[in-house]
């Protein structure tokens, strides 16, 4: 499974890489045309792609909510929300916590 997984992986770096060679080599051709050219509909179809975009959305969604819960911060320590509580209330760390106040 893990072989699998690698490969899965290699392809997802591999169009990028492509894209960039083709943009490169064709530098006059507009974007339209080295979609056309790739054929990047029918990229969009694939599991490959599918996954790597669920991917970059889970990320997505990771990174705002603990941008979210670290936006919070400040304004719990000033209710006097002790440091730990606010760490076990939001699931942070309390090194995330400390470093989400402000400095003073």
């Amino acid at each position: 499974m893990s072989g699998s997984r690698e490969c899965s992986s290699g392809n997802q770096n591999i169009f990028p890489f492509i894209s960039t060679i083709m943009v490169y080599k064709f530098p006059n051709l507009s974007h339209q045309e080295l979609v056309v050219m790739l054929e990047l509909g029918s990229i969009k179809k694939t599991r490959v792609y599918r996954e790597a975009l669920q991917e970059g959305e889970s990320i997505g969604e990771a990174r705002g909510l603990l941008r979210g819960k670290l936006g919070a911060v400040p304004a719990l320590y000033l209710r006097n929300f002790s440091v730990e509580e606010i760490a076990e209330a939001s699931g942070l760390t309390v090194d995330q916590v400390q470093s989400a106040l402000p400095k003073s």
